[in-house]
């Protein structure tokens, strides 16, 4: 008789981690339809699938890609609505133009020249 491998490659495992983390997610968050937790279970996932790898590499942490993996779909939707929030609430546009934009000083933006009359005195 054969024996059956029971074992799950890394990047297999990584995806179920990030699902469950995300799963389990659902549980703290109210009020979303069925239609936002499929797009939040699929995005916790997708973050952990790619993410994952990234941050294990960052802090040389290889062992441990399962646990950051469920941990990112865990925390991963609520990280996001979080920065989404902080960036709505913020003057972005404002701070892009003091930053790199030169100075705030209208004038100096070019304006487009004022219409010309219409032939005929109108």
């Amino acid at each position: 008789m054969g024996t059956i491998d029971t074992t799950v490659d890394a990047p297999k495992a990584i995806v179920i981690a990030g699902l469950l983390g995300s799963l389990m997610s659902l549980t703290f968050i109210d009020g979303m339809g069925k239609r936002q937790r499929f797009v939040a279970v699929m995005a916790g996932t997708i973050m952990a699938h790619y993410l994952t790898p990234l941050i294990a590499h960052m802090y040389a942490e290889d062992n441990y890609a399962e646990t950051i993996g469920f941990l990112i779909g865990l925390f991963g939707m609520s990280i996001t609505a979080a920065i989404f929030r902080a960036i709505q609430s913020s003057d972005l546009w404002n701070f892009i133009m003091r930053r790199w934009g030169g100075n705030n000083n209208t004038q100096d933006i070019p304006q487009p020249p004022p219409p010309t009359p219409a032939p005929g005195g109108e």
